[in-house]
């Protein structure tokens, strides 16, 4: 058995937009998305807004412990070119000392330039865009939003 999530993304009639996850643990992709598919016709039954699009993923668990000491709210911060030549932020958690002198990104280090050649040849931004270069990166610190650190 596996896991699967189903996310629904809903808008209304005032440009707002919602989305809700729910999962299931399914035999297969196959099964998980015919209950998504079900589902999604009790979901519109159930709303006066519209659900234009839905997504259905499976949950992957690789396993692997961290190294001491690390921090999820440290990242990366690198600007990037993307193929149209506009700039977009890329940020990754708890980046390796490897890829980093200081506080700076080293843009040359094969194991930055591996993961954006990975990146640049099957993902693309929002916008349908894809990775060209990079311009800068450096050390940040997020000191918002959820967590899940102990109290």
């Amino acid at each position: 058995m596996a896991i699967f999530i189903a996310t629904f993304f809903y808008e209304d009639s005032l440009s707002g937009s919602t989305s809700k996850s729910f999962s299931t643990d399914q035999t297969d992709f196959a099964a998980a998305k015919t209950l998504a598919s079900s589902l999604l016709i009790d979901l519109n039954a159930a709303t006066k807004s519209t659900i234009p699009r839905w997504t259905l993923t499976e949950e992957i668990t690789p396993g692997g412990t961290p190294a001491a000491n690390t921090n999820v709210f440290e990242r990366v911060s690198a600007t990037v070119k993307k193929t149209n030549t506009a700039q977009a932020n890329m940020k990754f958690p708890n980046p390796v000392d490897a890829i980093m002198t200081g506080n700076s990104l080293i843009i040359g280090d094969s194991i930055w330039t591996n993961l954006m050649a990975n990146f640049a040849s099957d993902w693309s931004f929002s916008d349908g865009e894809f990775y060209a270069s990079t311009v800068k990166g450096s050390r940040v610190n997020v000191n918002s939003g959820k967590t899940n650190l102990p109290t």
